[in-house]
């Protein structure tokens, strides 16, 4: 072996350990600190593992209040993604469960009764409405009623437990047509 062969394996060396470490702040923590001089990016940080793995799903229903005032009834729009031998490695359709967790979880962690304006011109907020007017817009009492979206969570298998609401929307008009952009 020559010498920069033996040179480059030990760079390797060194930068899968430090890869590996990187890997377990909690375990290294001194490394936090030297992650810090990692300007380059040269040390992947993978997190296989949450803290708190999920426990529960999220579904996103609607219901249409028509013009006269009367709810109708809830509709899941979620789909749950169709699961093949090939999910392990190629799944696109986790990425729609994966936006809907997240727009969840910030809706629930900033204003959970949607009482603050705010709430009502957050991008969370206007994402999930933006999605529940689309899924009803073809809905004949959705012309000139209005839309108001819920966000539940299940534990357990499908229909094992009955969904528990995480945030619930206002009420808003349901437009005649889509926007048009410019």
């Amino acid at each position: 072996m020559s010498a920069f062969d033996a040179g480059l394996t030990a760079v390797f060396t060194v930068w899968l350990a430090a890869t590996v470490c990187a890997q377990l702040p909690a375990t290294f923590p001194r490394w936090e600190k030297l992650l810090k001089f990692d300007v380059a990016r040269l040390l992947p940080r993978y997190h296989f593992f949450a803290p708190f793995p999920d426990t529960y799903d999220y579904h996103l229903l609607v219901r249409v209040r028509s013009r006269e005032g009367r709810p109708g009834p809830w509709r899941e729009i979620t789909a749950e993604p169709e699961r093949t031998r090939w999910s392990a490695v190629w799944h696109p359709g986790r990425r729609e469960c994966k936006l809907l967790r997240d727009l969840a979880e910030s809706l629930r962690l900033s204003d959970p009764q949607c009482a603050e304006p705010g709430t009502l011109v957050s991008n969370p907020y206007l994402l999930l409405l933006n999605h529940a007017v689309a899924a009803v817009r073809t809905d004949s009492a959705a012309t000139g009623g209005e839309v108001q979206f819920l966000i539940a969570t299940t534990v357990g298998r499908a229909g094992a437990n009955p969904p528990q609401p995480l945030f619930l929307s206002r009420h808003h008009r349901v437009p005649a047509r889509p926007c048009q952009g410019p």
